[in-house]
């Protein structure tokens, strides 16, 4: 069972790397939900000794994600811009904040790792441990683009209430199932971006 990294809340600089015994704090419904699955899972693995397994998934990122997801978003409409598919404007929500990020790649093997050799009963977090500016992730992302972009803030893409800092301790996963991120950051990035030019590329033959 997956869950999310949400369910922790709004957490300050020196409550981070968090890890999997900090208390429930969701502030937006999304979080609530994930937060509702979290303790059923317990509450099927304490109540029905059922063998459940779940992991409490921080961002990620790579190829083949849907543009419901930032970064792959920016790295879509940067390719647009880059083939010339749109004006050479980026639209953009709230660049204040730091989140962890995982390649999806490594983020999966994570998953199966936990399947195989995580203790059930035991929720882990799916995380890098390092945080990233949302604002030099995207600078990075345009980087791969040979033209001027302009930033243009979309007030739809703000949320109501936001979670400046979310970044979580992997321990546990590494201790239990050895799992260890092996994926760098501009890797998946430049991996996303190339995807999307790829997958672009056709519209303009």
């Amino acid at each position: 069972m997956i869950t999310s990294s949400e369910i922790y809340g709004q957490l300050k600089p020196d409550q981070v790397p968090v890890a999997e015994d900090y208390p429930f704090e969701p502030v937006n419904p999304y979080a609530v939900s994930k937060a509702a699955v979290d303790l059923l899972a317990y509450q099927y693995y304490k109540t029905y000794k059922l063998p459940v397994y779940w992991a409490r998934a921080f961002s990620h990122a790579g190829p083949f994600q849907r543009t419901v997801a930032v970064l792959s978003d920016w790295a879509f409409q940067t390719a647009r811009i880059e083939l010339g598919l749109s004006t050479p404007e980026i639209k953009v929500g709230n660049l204040d904040v730091t989140r962890d990020y995982t390649d999806v790649r490594d983020t999966v093997q994570a998953y199966i790792d936990i399947l195989l050799k995580g203790k059930p009963g035991q929720p882990y977090n799916v995380c890098s441990g390092k945080g990233y500016h949302l604002s030099e992730l995207l600078d990075t992302i345009t980087s791969f683009s040979g033209k001027k972009i302009k930033v243009v803030p979309d007030p739809s893409r703000l949320r109501p209430v936001d979670i400046p800092i979310l970044i979580g301790s992997p321990d546990r996963l590494k201790k239990d199932t050895g799992w260890q991120p092996k994926i760098e950051m501009d890797t998946t990035l430049r991996d996303t971006y190339k995807y999307w030019i790829e997958y672009l590329t056709p519209q303009i033959q």
